[in-house]
Order: structure tokens, then C-alpha cells, then sequence
């Protein structure tokens, strides 16, 4: 091989690189836009301490504003009218970064706290996406702070 050959082959094999790595970057570029693309929420229900209430946190931790159309709730295999919402006030839509508290219905509330695993719900957005909490957390309005469980 004389230096000719070796210098192609050297760049042969260097646009070779190039060209893969620029195929690599695109791809996970494309999959990062496409995944902010997607409306995410994050969906929690809390218990408020010394009120004696439970609420629905929603929060969008997504990139794109998200409508949230609508709350079920089910208590031992029952639907509860109104998604147990203290006073329904959907539609809403929450703009990335915000989030919005819904009281739940008081009976429903009191009759949580000695049955805990017994109560479902699911919050659906305006694209047919269903949510449901992910973990309930204490909060504290005597004093502030919240915990998880």
C-alpha cells in the first residue's frame, strides 16, 4: 500500500464514523421532540391533614398545555356521580409547569380514611389519555410540608 490508499482508506473510514454518529444523534434527537410532543401530567392524591379532605393534585409536567375533561371515581366497584368532586369544575387546562387542586366530596373523604384501598380514579384529558394517582401524599395545613407513602 503505498500513502495514497492509506490516506483514502483513513478517510474512508473517518466519513464512515462521521456518518453513523450524525445517524445515531438524529435518531435521539427526533425520540427527545418527540417525547415533548407528548402531553404529560402527573396525577396525586392527597390527604390534607387537620381538614380532614382528600384532593385530586394534577400537575402537567410536560411541555404542551393539557385539558383535563373529566374525573371517575369509583368506591368499591360503584361509580361516585360527579367524579366525587366537590363542586365540578372541569373542563380545565393546565399550561406546562402549572397545577390545579380538586377537592374531593367530604363523605367520600371520611369513608376513605377507614378504607383506603377501596377507592379508583381515573382522570382523563381532551386526547382520551387516562391517568390515574400515582401515590398519595399527607399534606400539612396546620403547618406545612407534605409527606409520601
Amino acid at each position: 500500500m503505498d500513502t495514497l490508499e492509506i490516506v483514502t482508506l483513513i478517510g474512508s473510514i473517518v466519513a464512515i464514523i462521521l456518518s453513523l454518529y450524525g445517524a445515531i444523534l438524529s435518531t435521539v434527537l427526533a425520540i427527545r421532540e418527540k417525547k415533548k410532543e407528548k402531553r404529560q401530567i402527573k396525577v396525586f392524591l392527597e390527604f390534607v391533614n387537620y381538614v380532614e379532605q382528600l384532593q385530586l393534585s394534577i400537575i402537567n409536567v410536560g411541555f404542551r398545555p393539557v385539558t383535563i375533561k373529566s374525573v371517575s371515581m369509583a368506591y368499591g366497584g360503584e361509580a361516585v356521580p360527579n367524579g366525587g368532586l366537590e363542586n365540578y369544575q372541569l373542563p380545565q387546562i393546565i399550561n406546562d409547569g402549572d397545577q390545579i387542586t380538586l377537592p374531593i366530596n367530604r363523605a367520600i373523604s371520611n369513608y376513605w380514611t377507614s378504607n383506603k384501598s377501596d377507592l379508583e380514579i381515573r382522570v382523563y384529558d381532551a386526547e382520551g389519555n387516562v391517568f390515574v394517582p400515582g401515590q398519595i401524599r399527607y399534606v400539612d395545613a396546620k403547618w406545612g410540608g407534605m409527606s409520601e407513602s
